[in-house]
């Protein structure tokens, strides 16, 4: 009996010290400056994306949500077939050159509106400059590695029968390719087996979201905070892996050859791959693409960056990073002018 009374004690008093934690948190983050990078940005389950059998996750087709930035807000809008751009009909009319263009957040236009993504730039200065039609297809989804874009292409990309497929390429391209799972979320992956490219963990395992940890998410800080620092905890293990990415000989490799397979299937479809590269790591990128033997050039080399620079910031500000409109349009001046020294007659 007095175990019973003192398991029920130890019960309520671990309830109060809880409840005490939760309000004094609260009391703590009253002006919001706390900030869960981590938590708030980690799922690929719900929202705007949703599972995917053969590519871990995907954009949620016609989903549409405003999302609020700290400097800004920004429309989220996925067409019906589950790309941040307009519908496009599988079979392209004669006179249209499509352009598909395969990345991960940076295509997708992560913390910019779907018009100042340089996908839509680039198709509005192409249509400007010339009386041929042309179509430029987003197909970037948050998160992407190499080997995602890779099987995006062999599912979705090919279908629309584009005339040149321009796959967007830098550090988190190169070394998201060697997990399964990110974010906390399954994803398929290319492994090296005896010097062959293996396709691992697909079929992609369905991992139902946890509702009783999402209501938990949704109302307690105090566990939102543990788990927040719980998912720093393994960001410093990636970031120690991220040191060393440059020396794995086999990842690298295994880059270099899904290239080279990518760069065959898009032959064999009648398209034109071109891979776009930037930033300080282009030199070492650019080993890799020399060994997969595919096209490819740095968009430093095709526009002025400084120009740019001296109009406003490249990137957003953080948590958000990635290119601002100001980034998209050096991005897609870059490409255009590719474009029209080795594409267009």
């Amino acid at each position: 009996m007095k175990k019973i009374f003192a398991l029920i004690v130890m019960f309520f008093a671990t309830i109060i010290a809880l409840l005490f934690f939760e309000g004094l948190f609260r009391i703590i983050n009253v002006n919001k400056e706390i900030q869960f990078l981590q938590v708030d940005q980690s799922g690929r389950k719900v929202g705007i994306n949703e599972y995917d059998v053969d590519l871990g996750w995907k954009n949620q087709p016609n989903f549409e949500k405003t999302k609020t930035w700290p400097y800004r807000q920004t429309l989220e809008k996925i067409n019906s077939e589950g790309w941040r751009d307009k519908d496009y009909k599988f079979i392209k009319e004669d006179d249209v050159f499509r352009v598909a263009i395969i990345g991960c957040s940076r295509t997708y236009g992560y913390g910019v509106n779907v018009d100042e993504t340089y996908t839509k730039v680039l198709e509005r200065m192409l249509n400007e400059k010339y009386p041929q039609k042309f179509e430029v297809m987003n197909f970037g989804v948050n998160g992407y590695g190499l080997s995602q874009m890779a099987l995006n292409y062999q599912k979705n990309v090919k279908n629309y029968s584009p005339d040149i497929v321009i796959l967007q390429f830098y550090l988190p391209t190169v070394y998201r390719a060697s997990w399964t799972k990110i974010w906390g979320t399954q994803k398929p992956t290319y492994i090296l087996k005896n010097d062959q490219l293996s396709l691992s963990n697909s079929p992609v395992p369905k991992e139902r979201f946890k509702s009783v940890e999402r209501w938990f998410l949704e109302r307690s800080f105090l566990y939102k905070f543990v788990k927040e620092k719980l998912s720093e905890i393994k960001e410093i293990q990636r970031f120690e892996f991220k040191e060393h990415v440059q020396s794995n000989k086999n990842l690298n490799k295994t880059c270099s050859m899904i290239l080279q397979q990518l760069n065959q299937q898009t032959a064999q479809n009648n398209s034109r791959l071109i891979v776009f590269t930037w930033g300080k790591h282009s030199k070492w990128l650019e080993t890799i693409l020399l060994e997969a033997k595919v096209e490819y050039f740095v968009l430093e080399k095709f526009s002025d960056l400084d120009y740019w620079k001296k109009k406003g910031n490249i990137e957003n500000p953080l948590p958000t990073g990635h290119w601002s409109p100001i980034g998209n349009q050096f991005v897609a001046e870059s490409i255009m002018n590719y474009l029209e020294a080795n594409v267009i007659k």
